[in-house]
């Protein structure tokens, strides 16, 4: 993640803006020394950070690109699908809210009863 990251800069900022003449070894130093940098702030991010909270954004990743999964893939095999009809397929806002809204029981605990299984009884 870090070399993409380092590459995206160097190729794009660095050579796009700032140095458009610069040659391959330079594009290689400023390279490296983005992908230092990048891993030294995922470090101190990691260190600084919560471990819930931590928890929580890999869950919402998670929860993006499962709903993305499917209008990125059906984009890939149907070019002729509207763009906007994707965007609401994925429905952005939704998956970040459910997960904020916290667990999603669909039977009330009042309705729940035990259930036999093999003798004993459990809930």
């Amino acid at each position: 993640m870090s070399i993409a990251a380092a590459n995206l800069f160097t190729r794009t900022v660095y050579v796009g803006y700032l140095r458009p003449g610069a040659t391959a070894a330079e594009e290689a130093r400023v390279s490296k020394v983005a992908s230092l940098l990048v891993k030294a702030g995922a470090l101190v991010f990691v260190l600084g950070f919560d471990t819930q909270n931590s928890i929580n954004l890999q869950l919402l990743g998670g929860v993006w690109i499962l709903q993305t999964f499917p209008s990125v893939v059906l984009a890939l095999w149907r070019p002729r699908l509207h763009r906007w009809a994707l965007l609401r397929a994925v429905g952005v806002p939704n998956g970040p809210d459910a997960t904020a809204a916290g667990p999603v029981t669909l039977v009330p605990e009042q309705a729940r009863q035990p259930v036999a299984i093999g003798g004993t009884a459990s809930s």
